[in-house]
């Protein structure tokens, strides 16, 4: 069986190889993190190589080029940020998540939304997978397009729309379903329902099942009195832009942004399983 095994790349990392140091309010907060992360690798290395499979290690996806359809199954160890990273890279291959730092405070740990075992049970969810006692769920992707022209990028949690002067709003037309609104707001979240936990939640957003979409505006210019600032729908959200130069964000990445320039666009947003995330559920 042949292993990707993506990495975390810590936040400590992070600042001492492109930053050169580390901020002084959060130094041992990093550290800690770390060295929680590298205890994690060791587990996971100590696991894999009791088993007969070909495993590859690969620690920074902008560093390394790979295409996970070359491999059996991806492993990921870290949070939902090295998952997500993980899901932009594979298009069949199914996705096992290993949280490194579990906690169910946020402060402490990682809670690991998007991965489903813990670093302390992955002997066991190895055997498990061996013996081929696991399902394959399918997560919905979100996919936009724009004037009516299909994007490239993709999104597993969120695709977000905004100025690209974050300290200034724009005008947007959103269609979801039978409604309508024209809003004035800092950007506008859409999220699938394994993103609802995330950016969506933290915006305010409400929860919804698993096959709709939902949507949040970000600070709306209240004195407008909008109609509507949140909602779910499980067919196409539309969003009509122009007045300000905006971008698109998907899953929060900077290398998946679009940008727009000032001008008048047509984004039509939707939610596809066909093309999916396949991911592994240890029964």
């Amino acid at each position: 069986m042949k292993i990707l095994c993506l990495l975390k790349t810590t936040g400590y990392e992070l600042h001492r190889t492109r930053w050169g140091s580390l901020p002084l309010f959060t130094k041992k907060h990093l550290q800690e993190n770390h060295t929680v992360q590298q205890k994690a690798e060791k587990v996971l290395r100590d696991a894999l190589h009791e088993t007969d499979w070909n495993v590859t290690y690969v620690k920074d996806t902008t560093k390394h080029k790979f295409d996970c359809d070359d491999y059996d199954l991806v492993l990921t160890l870290g949070g939902d940020g090295t998952f997500l990273s993980a899901a932009q890279h594979c298009s069949s291959t199914s996705i096992l998540g290993i949280n490194s730092n579990p906690h169910t405070n946020p402060k402490k740990g990682s809670i690991g939304a998007l991965t489903s075992v813990c670093i302390k049970d992955i002997r066991n969810v190895l055997q498990k997978i061996q013996q081929k006692q696991y399902n394959i769920e399918t997560w919905p992707r979100l996919h936009a397009m724009i004037n009516g022209k299909s994007l490239s990028q993709t999104a597993v949690n969120e695709i977000y729309i905004g100025p690209v002067e974050q300290d200034q709003t724009a005008n947007f037309k959103i269609t979801a379903g039978t409604k309508s609104e024209i809003v004035i707001s800092s950007g506008i979240i859409i999220a699938t329902k394994q993103g609802s936990s995330a950016w969506y939640r933290n915006a305010g957003g409400k929860p919804f099942s698993r096959n709709k979409m939902g949507f949040v505006v970000r600070e709306p210019n209240l004195m407008r009195n909008p109609l509507f600032t949140q909602g779910t729908t499980s067919s196409a959200i539309t969003i009509h832009v122009g007045d300000k130069n905006c971008f698109l964000s998907f899953d929060s990445r900077k290398e998946m942004r679009y940008k727009l320039k000032q001008g008048e666009y047509k984004v039509v947003i939707r939610q596809s399983l066909r093309k999916g995330v396949n991911v592994v559920l240890v029964v």
